[in-house]
Parts: C-alpha cells; sequence; structure tokens
C-alpha cells in the first residue's frame, strides 16, 4: 500500500499530505498546499529567474489578491518580507521628465 508523502508549503509552511499516484493531475502539491500558494511560488520562481520584473510580479500579485497592505500573516516571514520587498520595488514609480516649453524664458 503506497503512503502519501508529508510535504510542507513553500508559502506558509503548512503541512499537507501529497499523493503523486493517487493525484497526478494536481502537481502543483509538490509545493504548495493551495493553488494560490502554487501561484505564489510560481511568481516569485519568474521574478528570481528574471524571467519577470519587480513590476510585473507587483502586477502578477495584484491579480490574485496581494498587496503590499495585505494581511501576511499566514505566509512564512521570509516568503512575506520578500514578496513585501518586491512589491515595494515594483511600485516605485519613476517621474517623467517634462520638456521645455519652447515660449518659456
Amino acid at each position: 500500500m503506497y503512503v502519501p508523502n508529508q510535504r510542507h508549503c513553500w508559502i506558509c509552511g503548512t503541512e499537507y499530505k501529497y499523493c503523486e499516484k493517487c493525484d497526478p493531475l494536481h502537481s502543483w502539491k509538490t509545493m504548495a498546499c493551495s493553488r494560490l500558494h502554487y501561484q505564489i511560488v510560481m511568481i516569485l520562481d519568474e521574478w528570481r529567474n528574471r524571467v519577470i520584473s519587480a513590476k510585473e510580479a507587483t502586477e502578477k500579485f495584484k491579480n490574485v489578491g496581494i498587496t503590499f497592505d495585505s494581511d501576511f500573516s499566514e505566509y512564512l516571514p521570509e516568503v512575506a518580507e520578500l514578496i513585501k520587498k518586491i512589491i515595494s520595488e515594483g511600485t516605485v514609480t519613476v517621474p517623467s521628465i517634462k520638456s521645455k516649453d519652447k515660449n518659456a524664458k
């Protein structure tokens, strides 16, 4: 008899069971306890591997309901800090340079 593996979510640290033989269509469970946490894993992975910028990651976080003001208490502290860092970098606006008015003296 096959016994499911005990896993720990990379985002919140929750322990959960996953059986790759019983649930082959849910391979996301190899890393996360929920689909949302798997989406977070993927966003962080893309950002770390420089596939997306902090601005793009911030937009992706926003699309799954995560902003700088979100409640991060369910996440591991290092994950929460990293997400906040990325969002902070991704929301920095660069002041635009206005062209000088030709009629200005």
